[in-house]
């Protein structure tokens, strides 16, 4: 008795992969072309907003080396973030029945490559 495993009730085992943590994510992945995508832009999205946000943040604190100054600059900032955001959304509709979905999420992509183009070409020069 001491010591015996005690089973699981019918229906309820888990697999190895289970109970290793894997619980099928990588398969999933492998399998679905449209998932697989959908992870990779996450990702790529991730990364790439990390990479210009330091970079810029580091730019603008050299720039504003007063606290008070900095924070003014970023809550103007955010105002126009927020701005830009609830005219998008507004937009947004009219881009996704016009469009579809495929143009409507490559807008984010393409935004970010093409200001982070000019920002950091204007860091180099």
């Amino acid at each position: 008795m001491v010591g015996e495993e005690i089973p699981a009730p019918l229906g309820t085992q888990r697999s190895r992969e289970a109970q290793n943590g894997n619980n099928g994510e990588h398969e999933v992945l492998g399998v679905f072309k449209y998932i697989r995508d959908l992870a990779t832009l996450v990702v790529a999205y991730g990364i790439s907003i990390n990479l210009v946000e330091v970079t810029w943040k580091s730019k603008f604190k050299a720039k504003f080396p007063s606290p008070n100054e900095y924070s003014s600059f970023m809550g103007d900032f955010s105002t126009a973030t927020g701005i830009a955001t609830f005219t998008m959304m507004l937009l947004s509709q009219f881009i996704f029945d016009k469009y579809g979905w495929g143009v409507a999420a490559k807008i984010t992509p393409i935004v970010l490559l093409l200001t982070g183009v000019v920002f950091f070409s204007l860091i180099i020069w």
